[in-house]
């Protein structure tokens, strides 16, 4: 596991552990591979917890790079319901809207889906295969997600020490979980897994031998939603990353495919094989979230949006790639770095403000900044996905708590 790998995970069992004594502990049933994965009833819990106010606090607002930066103060504390994971389980990095109109999202060794109301069903993935990564709705309707090379609390008491990694997960609304193996020679993992022009599309990591030496290939490749045979369509160009380095992924109109690797490297691919790249213009400015969403495409602008967290700029790119400008602030570096498009600006999670309290961002296209607090003091669980729900509301992961917020924002 790389090292930015175990920095990452650490980070998020971190977070969780504190507010979770006994994570470790037993967990539930497994669902094998192509069977009913065991349904986990829970008491919909409902957290009234109202709107807090204290001191205004100092916050800078963004403004474009090339501009200063201002500041004001703003005090805003949401209002937010929150359902707790049975199990002892943890929520992790993606959460997305099913077909269902159901929300499904990833936690420590499974896939859950909760209802509007509360009600949660997990579909656990068998002992040593790796936590799922990134979620996204295939063409068959069913839920599909990537074998992320995390989740050691995945692996069995007794038993090989390592994960399976080579893996692309599907589950179908009712929770079947299948498992299908992928043609890598080592021990990279698929990486964006994207539902583009009725197609899944994903990066498929190959060793290849060149100069002697042992190099690691990526090449954008399709899944079948039948039979899992996969297929390359192109090479995704090279850069100074391995081939473990294109986590991150986004669809945009076009249809277009955006990869974006540890380096700041930007890669994007069409449906017909062609991919360019685009090298960041100072090395190693690699986003600090290894697993969550760090791109996010805004259709009140047609922009895309990519948070690098080692120089807390978040990046604006037009939907050709080149490169429009970007929005500095310190917040920036902070939390997990996820973002997402919801009601016409660009959410982002942060970290916590001066009462550990979890702080979420909001951008403008025009460039203003603000923050707003979810009401929880003390040392808490950061937000570590977001997604617009079904019901109007903003959606999010925090520690073993899936939420919504009911302040309007």
């Amino acid at each position: 596991m790389r090292s930015l790998d175990f920095s990452r995970y650490a980070l998020s069992s971190c977070v969780a552990v504190a507010m979770l004594a006994g994570c470790g502990g037993s967990q539930p049933p497994i669902g094998a591979p192509g069977t009913q994965g065991r349904i986990i009833e829970t008491v919909r819990q409902k957290l009234a917890t109202p709107v807090m106010t204290d001191r205004p606090r100092l916050l800078a607002v963004t403004r474009k790079i090339e501009g200063n930066i201002e500041t004001s103060y703003l005090d805003k504390v949401v209002k937010v319901r929150e359902y707790t994971l049975p199990g002892k389980q943890v929520a992790t990095d993606s959460i997305i809207v099913g077909p269902d109109r159901n929300l499904w999202f990833t936690e420590w060794c499974g896939i859950a889906q909760i209802t509007l109301n509360g009600q949660i069903r997990v579909t656990k993935l068998r002992p040593g295969q790796s936590d799922p990564g990134l979620l996204t709705v295939g063409p068959d309707g069913d839920i599909w997600a990537n074998a992320a090379q995390d989740g050691t609390q995945c692996l069995p008491p007794t038993g090989p020490l390592y994960l399976v990694v080579k893996l692309i997960y599907r589950v179908t609304p009712e929770g079947r979980l299948t498992a299908f193996p992928l043609p890598i020679d080592n021990n990279n993992f698929p990486t964006g897994l994207l539902n583009t022009d009725s197609t899944l599309y994903f990066g498929l990591p190959i060793l290849a031998i060149i100069h002697g030496d042992e190099v690691d290939r990526n090449f954008l490749a399709t899944i079948s939603t039948t039979d899992g045979i996969v297929n390359k369509v192109a090479p995704i160009h090279e850069s100074r990353s391995t081939g473990d380095g294109y986590i991150m992924a986004l669809g945009t109109p076009g249809p277009k495919m955006w990869f974006y690797d540890f380096e700041g490297g930007l890669h994007v691919c069409s449906t017909t094989g062609k991919c360019f790249y685009r090298r960041s213009p100072t090395p190693h400015k690699f986003v600090g979230a290894l697993y969550g969403t760090a791109m996010a495409y805004s259709s009140a602008d047609q922009d895309v949006y990519i948070d690098d967290q080692n120089t807390w700029i978040i990046v604006r790119y037009t939907l050709g790639g080149k490169r429009s400008g970007g929005y500095k602030n310190l917040a920036f570096a902070n939390g997990f770095g996820t973002v997402t498009y919801y009601h016409g600006n660009i959410w982002i999670t942060l970290g916590g403000d001066d009462k550990a309290r979890p702080n979420l961002g909001r951008l403008t296209p025009s460039g203003d900044f603000s923050e707003v607090s979810l009401p929880f003091v003390g040392p808490t669980a950061a937000v570590t996905a977001l997604v617009g729900g079904p019901n109007g509301h903003l959606w999010y992961l925090r520690g073993n708590h899936v939420g919504e917020i009911l302040s309007n924002i």
